[in-house]
């Protein structure tokens, strides 16, 4: 088990002897079926190594006297996390997720890759079309935030396999796809940020228009999270895009979205409404402090300092201290975060022309949908674009999934991935405004 600031994952290592060497496959069975190939193994008689510098991630570690449990450090940058490694079964689903699809399935299932020229990488996904000659109005699916593969897996919830199955059984090409270093994806996800995941979409959108069934004045972006930030950056850019959906989409800067967040969800989960409010204040001054500091080094130096300045405040609260500090720089200061917490989204919104459908749950403490759907509204009317729909559903969370109190914690305990309305809703209104186009 892994503990990196609020959160705790288990990070397992599946090792596999190939002729006279080892091989090893790292994977988090709490986020992910994902397997990541690590391009460097080392065993010895009383430590290990692995190291998979697609995810900048590496473990490096010691047996105990009875090699039945290796102890380690997982280092990610200038930050290490305690681990130890035992073996174990991982943990499968006891049944997939209820709304999983089923063969056999009424449409055509492609594996297919595409290249981001700009990039220089190529990406992979699935293409779901339905039989015929077509032309047909085509969407691609784009995942929130972190390294998400193609069906956005989350606690063995696959909510853009979910989406694509529904949206391909009413007639229409659906394009899903892993994020840039991921699963089957070439690039560096480390490295990327908002803009350059914008890329990657105008680029799934080039190669949807160059299929002879898609109708290419009727191809759009649904994105779910920072995919609903990414969607208008893309639309802002280029006219291929004919309409956006926004699921839980951000309308404010990333800062705000963080600030609200933080004391939304440790409220929620037993912080006092004092403890989350300071907690949202640190991370408003780690921001200040990544504004006055372009340069990494000097900013991960300042926030460490920041950090320790304020350990009287933390009353015994955290536990692991040092993994606290390594949290917050971690975190923190990354290209995407920089670009994250300082792009307002309202920005590319004001620059949207076509057709949007904005959705939120009155539930989600992520994304809140008030503040954001008002601003994305605000946002398209300054730039002269009434041509919207917002829809804030009663009772599900960031996930679309039904719920009391929208908790993180209970997104893999709740069996539904995504709460049926959703889907009506976005096929209802594609259908009612590509009629018109």
């Amino acid at each position: 088990m892994v503990s990196i600031g609020e959160q705790n994952f288990r990070l397992s290592y599946l090792l596999n002897q190939e002729g006279d060497h080892w091989v090893a496959d790292m994977m988090s069975p709490d986020q992910s079926d994902n397997q990541f190939r690590c391009d460097r193994v080392h065993l010895s008689s009383d430590s290990v190594v692995f190291e998979a510098s697609q995810m900048g991630i590496a473990f490096r570690g010691k047996f105990n006297d009875s090699h039945t449990e290796i102890s380690g450090l997982v280092e990610q940058g200038d930050s290490k996390y305690p681990l130890i490694l035992s073996k174990k079964e991982i943990r499968k689903s006891i049944k997939p997720r209820s709304q999983n699809p089923i063969e056999p399935f009424p449409y055509k299932v492609e594996e297919v890759k595409f290249s981001n020229t700009k990039a220089g990488i190529e990406l992979s996904g699935t293409l779901t079309y339905p039989e015929g000659k077509g032309p047909f109005a085509a969407v691609i699916l784009v995942s929130g935030s972190g390294p998400q593969d193609r069906d956005e897996t989350i606690l063995d919830h696959r909510p853009f396999w979910v989406i694509a199955d529904y949206l391909s059984r009413q007639g229409y090409v659906v394009l899903r796809y892993d994020d840039r270093g991921v699963f089957q994806s070439g690039g560096n996800f480390l490295t990327a940020t908002s803009l350059d995941f914008a890329d990657d979409a105008l680029a799934a959108i080039e190669f949807l228009e160059s299929k002879n069934f898609v109708d290419k004045t009727k191809t759009g972006i649904i994105g779910h999270s920072e995919g609903g930030l990414v969607a208008p950056i893309a639309a802002a850019q280029s006219d291929k895009v004919d309409f956006i959906i926004s699921l839980a989409g951000t309308g404010v800067s990333g800062r705000e979205i963080l600030h609200l967040q933080t004391i939304d969800i440790q409220s929620m989960e037993g912080m006092s409404k004092e403890s989350a409010e300071a907690d949202a204040r640190k991370n408003d001054d780690i921001f200040n402090i990544l504004d006055h500091y372009p340069d990494s080094t000097a900013a991960a130096k300042a926030i460490l300092h920041y950090i320790d300045s304020t350990k009287k405040d933390l009353s015994g609260t955290i536990p692991d201290y040092e993994n606290y500090k390594a949290y917050h720089n971690t975190f923190f200061n990354t290209q995407w975060m920089r670009t994250f917490g300082s792009y307002d989204s309202a920005q590319a919104w004001s620059k949207v022309k076509c057709p949007v459908l904005a959705l939120n749950g009155d539930k989600d403490l992520q994304v809140n949908a008030y503040i954001n759907l008002n601003a994305i509204a605000a946002a398209l009317e300054k730039g002269g674009n009434y041509n919207y729909k917002t829809v804030t559903f009663q009772g599900l969370n960031h996930l679309f999934q039904p719920t009391l109190y929208g908790r993180v914690s209970e997104y893999g305990e709740i069996e539904t991935t995504i709460d049926v309305q959703i889907l009506e809703e976005m096929s209802s209104w594609m259908g009612t405004i590509l009629q018109g186009q």
